[in-house]
């Protein structure tokens, strides 16, 4: 087993020590290899200075960084986060760095943040599985992208849902998920009787449950009113949208502290077409069947990747993380499932940052969209 960019969590190799004959060997400046007896067992590769350091220094008592602590689960109206700095929303350890050439690297470094982050921050990994088997997670319309979100937050500890949508499972587009999506009166109802046969440990909850984050599907165009509603409440929800080409996953929105839906719409739509900005929200609205993804838009290749992504960023966030797509969305072809980053933040003309306290009533940076 190979380690290729991050240090371990420290629990694992404190529990590797306790077994009778594990060492640690330095094989380069760059490598360390944990061995059991003569035979390894585990290699770090690619290992910077500090990193190497560190994991040396595990031999013996403990003298890497503090160990952080997750505190209490967010309810509703709660925010684990404090204030964000502007250098954090643009740089930094949690922040990947993406640049205008070259949508492979920028791929790659979205995808690598979580991790990066975890390791060198040294979170607890038995803290952060505790917190996660604490955590519920909201989902606002079930389709493949969101069945595989719920997949990949399931298998990665998380243990309570929330599932809103009332409309009849489609019998074609859920072939492949399970005989609940074939014979259940609504796809809430399929979600829970998927969850009793694959996932016992998995429960869904009543809708009125506080949760602490939402995953919202949209067809076609991201509905700013139904994501106002989220902001005013003070819950963080990742949007997803389902177009006829392409799937967005993003933004990821921590209200009064990242820009929010409105923003991205604004960016996106040509000043003419908005001049009267509520009968533009009405006119997405009456597009977006109720704030819910349609099944027919969504490939199944393309609901996977974009449903991975899905859960990985509400993981992030639910460890303590700035989730990448607080300033970021990541597009996936619908027919070829290949992403491309894009770059977003707080409109000027939004003002879900500037009627905050403390912001003096100055505007959020402009947006902008560059493919990276």
């Amino acid at each position: 087993m190979e380690n290729s960019n991050c240090p371990p969590a420290t629990g694992m190799l404190e529990r590797m020590k306790l077994i009778p004959g594990t060492r640690m060997v330095p094989v380069d400046p760059t490598t360390i290899e944990v061995r059991l007896g003569a035979k390894p067992a585990l290699r770090f590769l690619d290992l910077k200075p500090d990193q190497h350091a560190w994991l040396l220094s595990l031999v013996g008592p403990p003298q890497g960084p503090p160990t952080s602590v997750i505190g209490p689960t967010p309810k509703a109206t709660a925010n684990p986060y404090p204030k964000l700095s502007a250098a954090l929303r643009t740089a930094g350890l949690t922040q990947p760095q993406r640049r205008a050439t070259g949508s492979d690297q920028a791929w790659s470094q979205l995808m690598t943040t979580e991790a990066a982050a975890l390791s060198c921050r040294n979170l607890d990994g038995h803290k952060i599985v505790k917190h996660r088997a604490s955590s519920v997670v909201a989902v606002q319309g079930v389709s493949r992208m969101t069945i595989s979100a719920l997949k990949t937050l399931a298998a990665a500890g998380v243990r309570y849902f929330v599932i809103h949508d009332d409309r009849a499972p489609d019998r074609l587009e859920f072939a492949h998920e399970g005989p609940e999506f074939q014979t259940a009166p609504t796809r809430a109802t399929a979600v829970r009787e998927f969850f009793a046969r694959t996932m016992p440990q998995c429960i869904v909850l009543s809708q009125h449950t506080a949760v602490d984050v939402v995953i919202v599907c949209f067809e076609e165009i991201l509905n700013p009113l139904y994501t106002a509603g989220l902001q005013a409440q003070g819950i963080a929800h990742v949007v997803a949208t389902a177009a006829a080409t392409e799937l967005t996953v993003g933004p990821f929105v921590i209200p009064g502290e990242t820009g929010c839906g409105n923003c991205v719409v604004l960016a996106q739509t040509p000043a003419r077409d908005r001049a009267d900005f509520v009968q533009f929200s009405a006119r997405i609205a009456t597009r977006s069947s109720q704030g819910l993804a349609l099944p027919a838009a969504q490939s199944a290749a393309g609901a996977q990747v974009a449903g991975g992504i899905i859960g990985g960023q509400v993981l992030a966030y639910l460890d303590g993380l700035v989730p990448a797509l607080t300033t970021s969305l990541v597009i996936v072809d619908n027919v070829g499932s290949l992403p491309r980053v894009l770059d977003w933040q707080a409109h000027p003309e939004c003002s879900c940052l500037s009627e905050l306290p403390g912001t003096n009533g100055d505007a959020a940076p402009a947006a902008t969209a560059g493919a990276a």
